[in-house]
């Protein structure tokens, strides 16, 4: 899911936001996860965006980290996820 953010005009740049994308192992390494990415991409600069954030987790298993820095996605900052169990 790509969506363009609605605070567009209380930001310094228009920001394009990727939400979440997977594809299922069996169909991994056949290009759809990059077809998907570049779709999304094109969407999201068609409507404006200047900036493309999206979020995935260092320790994830399927290399996406790998995947987003060969479309050219840069670490812009870390974060910390905290629960508690109640």
């Amino acid at each position: 899911m790509a969506t363009v953010s609605k605070e567009l005009e209380s930001l310094s740049f228009k920001r394009g936001i990727i939400y979440e994308i997977g594809v299922s192992a069996p169909f991994r390494r056949m290009g759809i996860g990059t077809a998907l990415m570049l779709a999304a991409i094109d969407w999201l600069t068609s409507k404006g965006a200047e900036v493309i954030e999206l979020n995935t987790d260092d320790d994830n298993p399927t290399g996406a980290p790998a995947f987003y820095a060969r479309l050219g996605f840069k670490r812009a900052y870390r974060g910390l996820l905290l629960l508690e169990e109640l």
